[in-house]
């Protein structure tokens, strides 16, 4: 996967909302994957 930087000189505001909004997304999802990995199953077989 590759990252793109565009730089917009003026943005409007729902343009920002929308960034904020989609951003804020992002970290719930890491946060919710973070939680998951620490719940996980562990199965000692012997």
């Amino acid at each position: 996967m590759t990252a793109k930087t565009f730089i917009i000189d003026k943005p409007s505001k729902p343009l920002v909302d929308l960034v904020n909004k989609l951003r804020a997304m992002k970290i719930e999802k890491l946060e919710e994957m973070k939680g998951k990995k620490d719940s996980c199953l562990k199965i000692k077989i012997a």
